[in-house]
């Protein structure tokens, strides 16, 4: 990516795609990578290499942040239990608990609440099957990311990593940083954990990039070095 970037609305679509990225090859071995960027871009060779990890708290916060408050095979299960739990509350007027018979005398609405009951059954059967396979995805991605996510830097460059099914590693020059910040709400203070945010030029508008639950240390001394006249690391 080029984070000088700055194009108006009107330009061509051929250098907003130059400005976003170019790619070189879809499918190249990750033992490569670092290899083929050296090599198109030089300047880059002493990108960060000693990177610091999340901190150890993050796991913990990932799999209640992707299990449960972004997770859909959570809310699919919640939901799918209150409307079979609501339908077979509406129902239960109509049967006898002791007997299991109902206290329908049509014959033909006895047939129809059977029929919708094993109906609602069934699909409630599948909606948890399908959030069961989904809840599992979320916890593997959520170790996934916990594992594979980092951040460094030194005199000249910063590197972000965001792990997960897929990892994006972000190298950027310092001088190309337009300003930082820290971040934290209730819980990561009391996890002592912080997000971190990075203001870059690049794209119109600007882009930012993130890093979630890094211990609270780290965040500080990231801080110092972000700030202009801050430390300088070789």
């Amino acid at each position: 990516g080029k984070v000088d970037a700055n194009l108006s609305d009107n330009s061509d679509s051929e250098n907003k795609g130059v400005s976003q990225g170019v790619v070189i090859h879809p499918f190249v071995k990750v033992s490569r990578a670092s290899e083929i960027i050296k090599g198109l871009l030089p300047e880059y060779e002493d990108v960060p290499h000693e990177l610091t990890p999340v901190a150890p708290a993050a796991l913990r916060r990932a799999v209640i942040r992707r299990c449960i408050w972004q997770g859909g095979g959570f809310w699919i299960a919640l939901i799918t239990l209150c409307c079979q739990l609501s339908f077979h509350l509406f129902a239960a007027p109509f049967l006898d608990a002791q007997t299991g018979t109902t206290c329908l005398a049509n014959p033909t609405d006895i047939a129809e609440l059977a029929w919708a009951s094993n109906l609602v059954n069934g699909l409630a059967a599948g909606l948890y099957a399908i959030a069961v396979v989904l809840l599992v995805l979320d916890l593997v991605g959520a170790v996934l990311w916990a594992r594979g996510s980092s951040f460094g830097y030194n005199r000249r460059f910063m590197q972000i990593n965001n792990g997960g099914f897929s990892r994006e590693s972000i190298s950027f020059l310092r001088q190309k940083i337009q300003y930082g910040w820290v971040r934290t709400n209730p819980f990561q203070r009391a996890a002592g954990t912080a997000t971190l945010m990075v203001r870059t030029a690049a794209g119109i508008g600007g882009s930012t990039i993130r890093l979630i639950d890094v211990a609270a240390e780290g965040a500080d001394g990231w801080l110092n070095w972000v700030k202009p006249g801050g430390s300088v690391l070789e």
